[in-house]
């Protein structure tokens, strides 16, 4: 994007920040894990039982209350997205001012990492619906050989048939029937560890503005990751 010649701010990400073309930002190359699912091949996924079951019963209650859920895998394109982003908006980050749709910058950040023309990957929403109602939705990059997902979001107004877990069951089917290695989270949220998915190291780099306070945050940014593997090899050992 800084190549495009975009003046681009601070975007609301964790600790990441765009710099305006011309400027030589600090680096940090960063770790962290992510969460995945093998799908194909040897030890391929399975979902825990308990899980599975309730998936089923939430399903089989949703489609009984709201007509037949099914999964649309769609381009990104703005309709999709836009769609996407009133999903995301319909709960709490909405009410609090913090959905995608009500921050420009980041709004263009998603459209754009589906449109360079130098990537691999294409951008994908995926919509579960119920009927013609769609209650939970994610943006996710398709790959070659794996899909990772972006974003998750769903209606809160059906909350009650855990929409979010319903939809990444339907991904995951997806990924199956489309011959494709992986699933990736992109991060290791907390509500992913009932799914039981594997971890892998995950790296990043991020870029601080050429002024006093990104270097400042650059600071503060390596200490707390220093504090925080400290703290994951002590918790390791403890186990």
């Amino acid at each position: 994007l800084a190549r495009e010649g975009r003046k681009l701010r601070r975007l609301s990400l964790p600790r990441l920040q765009y710099v305006p073309r011309g400027h030589h930002p600090g680096t940090a190359l960063c770790t962290d894990s992510n969460a995945y699912f093998r799908v194909a091949g040897v030890g391929s996924y399975q979902q825990p039982a308990k899980l599975a079951r309730n998936n089923r019963r939430l399903g089989k209650k949703l489609a009984e209350r709201h007509g037949t859920v099914a999964l649309a895998v769609e381009p990104s394109n703005f309709r999709n997205l836009g769609r996407f982003f009133e999903i995301e908006a319909s709960g709490w980050k909405g009410a609090g001012g913090t959905a995608i749709e009500q921050q420009d910058e980041l709004g263009r950040a998603y459209i754009s990492a589906c449109r360079h023309e130098d990537s691999v990957s294409r951008g994908c929403v995926f919509t579960l619906y119920a009927a013609s109602v769609p209650i939970s939705a994610a943006f996710g990059l398709v790959y070659p050989g794996h899909v990772t997902l972006l974003k998750i979001a769903f209606d809160d107004r059906f909350g009650e048939f855990s929409p979010g877990s319903l939809l990444i069951s339907e991904i995951l089917d997806h990924c199956k029937a489309e011959d494709k290695a992986k699933l990736y989270l992109s991060t290791f949220p907390d509500w992913s560890h009932r799914w039981k998915p594997e971890a892998v190291d995950k790296f990043s780099v991020r870029l601080y503005a050429d002024s006093a306070a990104g270097r400042i945050k650059l600071t503060l940014d390596a200490l707390c990751d220093r504090v925080a593997r400290l703290f994951r090899g002590l918790l390791s050992r403890l186990k």
